[in-house]
């Protein structure tokens, strides 16, 4: 099974990467402290490919630091069918 997660926990920078696949950049959600967050709001994907990642860029005032739980998943629909 592959990887669809990756954990950090906070330390002040910005940017976290993400490695697993996904079928598009709305698939991919960020907990913080098992807290959903919202794209645009309080962070941004960049350099986004569906079968490399990206980065996850935290917006100004909502970079975690530590001790926050950071996850970066993917949550894909699986009601319709893809292929």
């Amino acid at each position: 099974m592959a990887t669809t997660f990756v954990d950090y926990t906070g330390d002040g920078n910005a940017t976290k990467a993400f490695s697993f696949p996904s079928y598009q950049e709305s698939d991919i959600k960020v907990e913080v402290d098992n807290i959903v967050k919202t794209v645009t709001t309080h962070y941004n994907i960049t350099n986004y490919t569906t079968t490399g990642g990206g980065n996850v860029e935290f917006t100004s005032g909502n970079i975690p630091t530590s001790p926050a739980a950071i996850r970066i998943y993917r949550d894909t629909d699986v009601d319709s069918a893809k292929a």
